[in-house]
Parts: structure tokens; C-alpha cells; sequence
């Protein structure tokens, strides 16, 4: 599988499969990050859905299991795609 690493931003993709391999109907894969405080920037995809979901490993936050479930609660979402103009 394909991947680019941003070292600087602590991120790793993974592409599970991508549009070429799938006639364009999805983009699949496995974000790493190892920053805890590292987000998504504000984005929009005019004629795609997005749905993020987050796996942790251990305690990443260091403070217990009610940090981590409210960690699971922000990084679980999914996006409709933005509307197109007519």
C-alpha cells in the first residue's frame, strides 16, 4: 500500500484504496497520528462524503477513560458533501 509520512506534523496515510483502483467511487485510509492535539483543518468536499472514526492505543491522552471517551466523541463524525452551486 501507498503511503506519505509528515514528520513534522507527526502524521502517517496510509492509503487502503484509492480512487484509481476503485473506478472513482472511493478514497479509503488509515490516518496515524501521534500528536493528540493534532486536528483536521476546516475542509469541505463538494461531492464527496467524509467519515472519520478514531482507534487510540492505551491512554493517549494520559488522563483516565472519561478523557479518552470524550476524545472518541470529537474524532467520531461524518460530513455530508457541500452543496454544489446551479
Amino acid at each position: 500500500m501507498a503511503q506519505i509520512e509528515n514528520p513534522a506534523a507527526g502524521e502517517r496515510i496510509v492509503f487502503v484504496q484509492t480512487a484509481a483502483e476503485t473506478g472513482g467511487e472511493l478514497l479509503e485510509m488509515d490516518d496515524f497520528w501521534t500528536h493528540t492535539d493534532h486536528r483536521t483543518p476546516e475542509h469541505v468536499h463538494p461531492e464527496m462524503e467524509e467519515r472519520l472514526f478514531a482507534l487510540f492505543a492505551g491512554d493517549p491522552a494520559g488522563q483516565g477513560p472519561e478523557k479518552l471517551a470524550a476524545l472518541l466523541a470529537e474524532f467520531r463524525r461524518e460530513v455530508a458533501p457541500a452543496p454544489t452551486a446551479t
